[in-house]
């Protein structure tokens, strides 16, 4: 099931990077699974902001290092089910795709995000 709910562009665009990692790192069945996802959001996206911006933050730098992030993430879980000693690790790089998703969407819509980070 489906529904449609609001979240800052920032969150919108950190979740489709994750799908860009899983498509690039997961087997070809999940793979092209999250193909499907990636694909459909960029469409709801694309609706709701248009294609050219939507290509514009794809191809910045605040989505690279969003994709880059999300990436090092997905690496450092696979290393923590091995060495559990790498949790700070896991706590900066966690803090770290929030500052980068925070810094997309001020730059691109010159709006705060509504997450709100404890802690730091």
């Amino acid at each position: 099931m489906k529904i449609k709910c609001s979240l800052d562009i920032g969150a919108w665009f950190d979740i489709i990077s994750v799908y860009n990692v899983k498509i690039n790192s997961c087997p070809k069945e999940a793979s092209e699974k999250n193909k499907v996802n990636f694909q459909n959001l960029e469409k709801e996206i694309s609706e709701c902001i248009g294609a050219a911006k939507f290509k514009e933050i794809i191809d910045s730098d605040f989505y690279k290092e969003l994709y880059q992030t999300n990436l090092d993430i997905f690496k450092l879980v696979d290393k923590v089910k091995e060495e559990p000693g790498i949790a700070k690790d896991m706590d900066a790089l966690n803090y770290k795709r929030y500052i980068v998703k925070s810094g997309l969407q001020e730059n691109f819509f010159g709006s705060k995000m509504s997450e709100i980070k404890i802690g730091y």
